[in-house]
């Protein structure tokens, strides 16, 4: 059936490639190659966008003022653990979830929130609206600042940066 309706689809840009004056066979045949192809980034983000409306993945505003033993007992042992820098003084918890990751950045010393990545996992979008129902944000929340984080092409989304306002000030750890 898809077969089907992509041949379809390639004869409907051939036939309008002709009407409106396409030179020859191989530009009318490039221009129905081109029309017929879904991308997977666009594709993905509109099972994610559907999915979104009714489920909150991760509830990121619930999460920033927990030090990082109660973000580890709400969330479960993190996919991963990285050190964010070389000196040590900066960990990030990745969480995994229905095609999310959820990074959690953090000082070891204070056990503070620098920020939350909520990104989609392995592409990028062109609108990145979606994921703030499925991270529970709103904009109009001041307890934080939500700026969208750019992706590899103009024009295109990796994801969400969320930190909290004012920052979350822990004593520090001996």
């Amino acid at each position: 059936m898809k077969h089907a309706f992509m041949k379809n689809i390639k004869l409907l840009a051939v036939a309008a490639c002709t009407l409106c004056g396409c030179r020859d066979k191989e530009s009318s045949a490039q221009v129905a190659k081109d029309t017929a192809k879904p991308t997977p980034q666009t594709y993905t983000s509109n099972l994610i966008s559907q999915k979104a409306n009714s489920t909150v993945v991760f509830d990121v505003p619930s999460l920033l003022r927990l030090s990082m033993l109660e973000v580890k007992k709400k969330l479960g042992p993190p996919n991963d653990e990285l050190q964010a820098n070389v000196t040590d003084t900066e960990r990030s918890l990745v969480y995994d979830k229905k095609g999310l990751r959820l990074t959690i950045n953090y000082f070891v010393r204070t056990n503070q929130i620098d920020n939350i990545s909520l990104a989609t996992i392995n592409h990028d979008t062109t609108a990145y609206s979606y994921l703030e129902p499925i991270g529970n944000l709103r904009h109009q929340d001041t307890t934080y600042v939500i700026k969208p984080q750019e992706g590899e092409k103009a024009g295109q989304y990796h994801g969400l940066l969320i930190t909290p306002n004012p920052p979350v000030e822990f004593p520090v750890e001996p």
